[in-house]
C-alpha cells in the first residue's frame, strides 16, 4: 500500500496534505501535536466549561463535523440526552486531581450513536 498516495487521497477540507504536515511535525519532534493529530483515537480537548477547544483528525472524522463546527460547540452538545444531566453533576463536583473512566453515549452530525470510554484529565 502506498502511504503517501493513501494520505494524498484523504479528504482534506483545508487544502493541507497530511503527509507533508506529518513529516513537518516529525522534523521539528514536536511529539504532542504528533500523537494527538495522528492518532487513530478521537480526542478532544475542551475547557472546564466543556467547551471544545481541540479536537484531532479522528474525532473530526468520528462526529462527522467539520473542524470550525466542532470548535464551536460544548462538549455536551455532542453527548446523547441520557447522559447530558450525568455529566453536568460530574462537572459541578468534580474534584481536579480525582481520576476516573467515564462511559458516555455520543451523537454524530448525522444523528447516529455511538458509545466511548473517556478518561478526563485536568491539566
Amino acid at each position: 500500500m502506498d502511504f503517501n498516495k493513501e494520505m494524498n487521497e484523504k479528504d482534506n477540507s483545508d487544502n493541507t496534505n497530511p503527509f507533508e504536515e506529518f513529516l513537518q511535525v516529525k522534523i521539528t519532534n514536536d511529539i504532542y501535536k504528533q500523537v494527538f493529530k495522528y492518532s487513530i483515537f478521537p480526542k478532544i480537548i475542551h475547557n472546564m466549561d466543556m467547551r471544545i477547544i481541540e479536537a484531532n483528525d479522528s474525532a473530526i472524522k468520528e462526529f462527522g463535523y467539520p473542524k470550525n463546527e466542532l470548535l464551536r460547540k460544548k462538549l455536551i452538545d455532542l453527548q446523547y440526552k441520557v447522559d447530558q444531566e450525568p455529566s453536568i453533576r460530574f462537572g459541578r463536583n468534580k474534584i481536579p486531581t480525582q481520576k476516573l473512566t467515564v462511559e458516555r453515549t455520543f451523537k454524530r452530525k448525522d444523528g447516529s450513536v455511538f458509545l466511548q470510554i473517556s478518561r478526563p484529565v485536568c491539566i
